[in-house]
């Protein structure tokens, strides 16, 4: 299937994926899991998602201090591995206390 593409498409990154796509699919098959698993519901996650679970109190207090201390909203959200919509919550949250 692959081939029949990179004869007709002008597009050699979609090639390159599609070939990628087809590797794994290809791989998945061979490694199928017999709790029939599909292969997105074959990884674990181990990232806990929510902010309450990752933060401490004691973070946020931090995170509001730094942010009155001068850091950006960028810096505080790489430093402390969270999205800029969690910290402006969390700023916001602070401030409405």
């Amino acid at each position: 299937m692959v081939d029949l593409l990179a004869a007709y498409s002008k597009r050699a990154d979609l090639r390159q994926d599609l070939a990628v796509a087809v590797r794994q699919l290809k791989n998945a098959e061979a490694d199928q899991d017999p709790h029939g698993r599909s292969v997105r519901g074959a990884r674990k996650r181990s990232a806990i998602w929510r902010i309450q679970d990752r933060l401490t109190e004691d973070d946020v207090r931090l995170l509001v201090q730094r942010r009155r201390e001068g850091a950006t909203i960028h810096q505080l959200a790489a430093g402390f591995a969270i999205g800029l919509t969690s910290v402006k919550r969390l700023l916001r949250e602070a401030r409405e206390q």
